[in-house]
């Protein structure tokens, strides 16, 4: 099943033919679980394996935690990013468009996005 965010996969993938890394972001204040979840998107990035249980301190910080704008941003990405490399591609979507929402002029998630593309973009 084809998902609704195939179109801006094929647009990105003709931006940028080379496949990038996927972007985590730190976070600079948040609790522990916003630091564990950027630790863990960081390794999801460079490694494209993790397994599912490291997105449970990303929902914990975002759920629980009062996070400054910029660390509920770097959250999200992250989330997105962990979800991407564990294969859940529709959730790791909706990260990066929750975040287009509040925050568009956030590269990461444009990035990110593409990276998609080349990972098959369909569920």
């Amino acid at each position: 099943m084809m998902l609704k965010f195939w179109p801006y996969c094929l647009f990105l993938l003709a931006l940028a033919p080379g496949s990038a890394f996927a972007q985590a972001m730190s976070v600079i204040g948040g609790s522990e679980d916003a630091h564990t979840c950027a630790t863990s998107a960081q390794f999801a990035a460079s490694t494209r394996d993790v397994g599912t249980v490291d997105v449970e301190p990303c929902d914990r910080a975002l759920e629980t935690e009062a996070l400054g704008f910029k660390d509920r941003v770097a959250t999200l990405i992250n989330r997105g990013v962990i979800r991407v490399a564990n294969g859940n591609f529709e959730d790791g979507y909706g990260d990066y468009n929750n975040v287009l929402k509040i925050s568009p002029e956030t590269p990461e998630t444009y990035v990110n996005i593409g990276n998609m593309a080349p990972r098959g973009c369909a569920a």
